[in-house]
């Protein structure tokens, strides 16, 4: 359990440090379709969207 948690915290994006979409889109898909999926959203659609 404490493993899947620590997972959990590397996934999210620290949105502190992102204050434009293009630094979210530097952080790539995968990072971003992770971090939603930690904190409940959708996941689903292209990186534009």
């Amino acid at each position: 359990m404490e493993n899947s948690l620590i997972q959990s915290q590397e996934a999210v994006i620290d949105l502190d440090y992102c204050s434009t979409v293009e630094e979210l889109m530097e952080v790539g898909p995968e990072k971003l379709k992770e971090s939603l999926a930690a904190w409940g959203l959708q996941t689903g659609g292209t990186l534009q969207q």
